[in-house]
């Protein structure tokens, strides 16, 4: 069971979208009331995200993209791992933190192409096929306790989350968060925003950019700021 619905977003928005950021291949979507703007691969996964099992000594770093993410996912897996720098240093974060809804971003033909681009070493094949397991699917298996990263809103993650995980919600200016996240989808292919930063600019505003909107994403973690098993951060980078 899924609680929102989710619609293509309108045509003429999705061409215009699509011939910036280069990268997605499928499309986008707008999910539930508040219109989260998502890959529109995240329609075949949503139920299957929302009704993940969470357990007790999982611990989740929840962001808007751009916020201190990896700063935060560093500090708490030394922390909860007696500050094994040797242990941090031979485990690539993605497998020590796994991100929970990363294959939602990977198209097939993304993963074709970069597969060509680089003569089919296996190496290449062997990254991009972990990347493209869902995370509901690759975090069963996972011994605990788990660590898990995610950009979705609160309400799009399992409903019994926080009485179940320790959650921290990590904040950052927006203004910081904007000019990083332009450059991040300018700089990684699997985004490859081809526009200028002020007609970027335009899109954080009008919440047209994947995980937006960004002050509702920021309202629902700091509505749950005094929940028993939720700290939020903001992040001062």
């Amino acid at each position: 069971m899924f609680p929102y619905t989710i619609e293509k977003l309108e045509e003429n928005l999705d061409k215009k979208l699509m011939k910036v950021f280069t990268g997605e291949r499928n499309g986008f979507c707008q999910v539930g009331p508040k219109k989260w703007l998502l890959p529109l691969a995240y329609k075949d996964h949503a139920e299957k995200y929302y009704n993940f099992q969470p357990k007790c000594d999982d611990i989740w770093v929840v962001t808007y993209p751009r916020s201190g993410t990896t700063w935060c996912q560093e500090l708490v897996w030394l922390l909860n791992n007696n500050f094994d720098y040797e242990k941090a240093s031979c485990i690539p974060m993605e497998k020590r933190f796994p991100f929970f809804e990363f294959s939602i971003l990977h198209s097939i033909q993304f993963h074709e192409d970069v597969i060509a681009l680089n003569n089919n070493r296996a190496d290449v094949i062997e990254k991009l096929a972990f990347w493209r397991q869902p995370g509901y699917e690759l975090l069963i298996d996972y011994p605990s306790p788990r660590h898990i990263k995610t950009h979705l809103p609160i309400s799009l993650l399992p409903p019994n989350l926080l009485d179940t995980s320790k959650v921290v919600y990590v904040a950052r200016n927006p203004k910081d968060v904007a000019v990083s996240y332009y450059h991040h989808n300018t700089l990684l292919k699997l985004h490859g925003y081809i526009g200028e930063f002020k007609e970027y600019w335009d899109y954080f505003e009008k919440d047209l950019l994947v995980y937006s909107p960004y002050w509702e994403h920021i309202k629902e973690g700091w509505e749950m700021r005094n929940h028993k098993n939720v700290l939020f951060y903001f992040m001062r980078i």
